[in-house]
């Protein structure tokens, strides 16, 4: 990729930013369910099956606890990247939660993400993007990085999938006005019951 197409890609706006896929997968992309996961060509075959397989449990297990909120792991982007990537990383240990802003250019906009990753590989659940570490941070700039028991701590503290530190640190509010129940007996309930729908939806997988 040279300078003026990553110049371009720079100067994307927050709805554009979700495009990115066929830049990161050189427009390699591999066909799964009834959408796209671009994966880069240096992706080996096992990581492919590991993701795929992953998420079509985590597509039955969203539709299966979250049908009323119109959750759907493989396809919710808008706003979701946050709980993707929670949920992947709690079902996958081997896997960091990532969390972190894309570098646009404009420095006054600020678009927050959030990923996982492992070793240097990089699966982003909302763009449906799997590619090399070093190509997705020349993009996405990584700020903070969780093991499966770090996030669960900070599940205990929101009680809900968010952007954990700036939000626990800036008293974050939700769209209808309401402060987050942070660091209450509610929240350290809501995640229990998170983690333990979760992990007793995998144990009944496990054949």
């Amino acid at each position: 990729m040279d300078f003026s197409e990553k110049q371009k890609l720079k100067q994307l706006n927050r709805v554009a930013v979700r495009k990115l896929w066929p830049y990161f997968t050189k427009e390699d992309i591999s066909l799964y369910d009834n959408g796209y996961i671009g994966f880069h060509p240096d992706i080996t075959d096992e990581i492919v099956d590991e993701i795929t397989s992953k998420i079509e449990l985590l597509d039955e297990y969203m539709h299966q606890y979250y049908q009323t909120a119109q959750l759907d792991f493989h396809h919710q982007s808008e706003r979701g990247c946050h709980i993707l990537s929670s949920v992947f990383c709690l079902a996958n240990p081997s896997w960091k939660l990532v969390q972190g802003v894309f570098d646009f250019e404009d420095k006054n906009q600020v678009y927050y993400h959030s990923w996982v990753k492992k070793e240097n590989i990089v699966f982003d659940p909302a763009m449906r993007v799997v590619t090399t570490e070093s190509l997705y941070e020349e993009f996405f700039l990584p700020k903070y990085c969780y093991q499966k028991e770090e996030l669960i701590a900070l599940l205990e503290q929101t009680g809900m999938f968010t952007y954990y530190e700036e939000d626990l640190k800036d008293g974050c509010v939700n769209p209808i006005g309401q402060m987050f129940y942070y660091r209450t007996e509610k929240a350290k309930q809501a995640a229990s019951e998170i983690i333990e729908k979760l992990e007793q939806f995998l144990q009944s997988k496990i054949k």
